[in-house]
């Protein structure tokens, strides 16, 4: 993580002692490869593990709900029915979390923390975790250090919906997200923080 004093400046002789700053600036950063948050946090964007985007595809297509069959007294066969509300509330919950699910992979995989503010909590910062307690929004006892990144970032460093807009953009190119999705996932995170699911 970049510290708030002895910035290098780019093109600088690592070797030397850098000049000191009294706060952090952006203008170290190369343009595409970090994104500045609303909570002031930067994160440096890298290809995330299209392996694990894979898998991540693969386990909900094998769990992906299957429309109810009913008997088609015309045509004299069974047909799925896809027009059945629970079947469609369903597939909705499903892709939403497919959806959330590749992007806590590239979050995992794709994003390092380049500067944290002061006045932000940080991921250790057990401040963030008793207030979403206090907030109904448990989160478990026990996590790795990549589970705990992943909710750091939703909650703390990426809080409103301009974030993730911003974050999914930056990511899209590196693992092929359409276009139309960079919304869908905004939309996603922002309403799993509302929902105060894990």
């Amino acid at each position: 993580m970049v510290q708030e004093q002895g910035v290098p400046q780019p093109g600088a002789d690592m070797g030397s002692a850098p000049k000191p700053k009294t706060a952090f600036t952006a203008d170290v950063l190369l343009p595409g490869e970090c994104v500045m948050l609303t909570s002031g946090v930067i994160l440096r964007l890298r290809q995330p593990s299209t392996w694990a985007v894979t898998e991540v595809v693969r386990q909900m297509a094998a769990i992906r709900p299957q429309p109810p069959i009913l008997h088609d007294p015309d045509r004299g066969r069974d047909e799925p029915n896809e027009a059945d509300p629970d079947y469609q509330a369903a597939l909705r919950a499903h892709e939403d979390r497919e959806l959330e699910r590749k992007y806590e992979v590239v979050i995992a995989t794709g994003t390092t923390v380049e500067h944290v503010p002061a006045d932000v909590p940080g991921m250790d910062d057990p401040a963030w975790l008793e207030m979403l307690a206090a907030l109904g929004i448990p989160q478990p006892a026990e996590m790795t250090p990549s589970e705990r990144y992943i909710r750091w970032v939703k909650y703390v460093a990426a809080p409103a919906q301009e974030d993730w807009l911003m974050l999914v953009t930056g990511l899209r190119p590196r693992v092929g997200t359409p276009e139309e999705a960079v919304a869908t996932a905004a939309s996603t995170f922002r309403s799993d923080a509302e929902r105060g699911t894990d």
